[in-house]
């Protein structure tokens, strides 16, 4: 698996692209992995990193627990919706192949997205 994701990602991502990786990049092979992956990395970090080995790495400009951009959470887990202001989208990980029945919320786990990135206009388009 992280073989096809660091292909697929490498195809689309430049080395100055701005990339928020959404959690559980602590797994073994993961770490590894990402060092080979193109672009500037953000880790929002999941309920499986382990927080301690992924900060020695170097390998994320930050690492936080949620994002906020305009219009815009992003977090490992789905948030409630009562945290969603107005037209806020929560881009989130952590369901694999599960759905949240709600129009504000974007799953971003690789199984939803090919394993491949996705741009954030693309993904904040209803």
């Amino acid at each position: 698996m992280e073989e096809v994701i660091a292909c697929r990602w490498n195809a689309v991502v430049h080395p100055k692209d701005t990339v928020y990786v959404l959690g559980d990049v602590g797994h073994v092979g993961s770490v590894e992995i990402m060092r080979e992956l193109s672009g500037e990395k953000h880790l929002v970090a999941g309920n499986c990193d382990r927080l301690g080995g992924l900060i020695a790495s170097s390998l994320f400009r930050s690492i936080t627990v949620a994002k906020w951009l305009p219009g815009v959470l992003l977090t490992h887990i789905p948030v409630h919706a009562s945290q969603l202001r107005g037209a806020m989208i929560n881009v989130h990980g952590h369901l694999h192949s599960g759905r949240i029945g709600d129009s504000r919320y974007r799953c971003v786990s690789v199984e939803q997205i090919d394993y491949s990135p996705v741009p954030l206009r693309e993904l904040l388009t209803p």
